[in-house]
């Protein structure tokens, strides 16, 4: 197995929880509409984006402060050596 060394210790949200906070900062603004106004981009998107029909992306991520990242992990070996 690789030597894999953290240089950061890294934070990060469940998807779920970044709905949750679209969700929070929709009802800080009290509708859809005005919370897209605020972040610049049609209801629509915010509406879709809400009703988790599509994922949060652009502006919205950003507004919100937060970016989507991939993460890798590694398989942990058993016990002969072999990848689980």
């Amino acid at each position: 197995m690789l030597e894999l060394k953290i240089k950061e210790t890294c934070f990060v949200i469940t998807e779920d929880e970044a709905y949750e906070i679209l969700d929070r900062f929709i009802a800080r603004h009290g509708r859809q509409a005005e919370a897209a106004r605020q972040i610049g981009v049609a209801k629509s998107l915010v509406s879709a984006m809400a009703n988790r029909k599509l994922p949060i992306t652009g502006a919205v991520l950003k507004h919100l402060g937060l970016r989507r990242v991939t993460l890798y992990e590694p398989i942990p070996e058993n016990s002969d050596g072999s990848q689980s």
